[in-house]
């Protein structure tokens, strides 16, 4: 199973595949939890994203759903 921020993750967020990316963050949390998922770095990653990617919704909503 894929971790949060993993590359796979990562690589299928850059092909453009958003829902791909946030089913493999939804899973990963899941399985290891969000704080878990906070201490391998996935919230720091989603925070770049977000920084350097003002439009990008998907990232936003994953933020809000695991880290309100």
């Amino acid at each position: 199973m894929l971790m949060p921020n993993s590359p796979l993750a990562w690589r299928i967020w850059q092909m453009g595949m958003d829902r791909a990316a946030q089913t493999t963050y939804a899973q990963g949390i899941r399985l290891f939890g969000a704080e878990d998922a906070q201490q391998i770095g996935a919230l720091q990653s989603l925070d770049a994203l977000i920084k350097n990617s003002e439009e990008n919704i998907v990232a936003r909503e994953i933020r809000m759903t695991y880290w309100p």
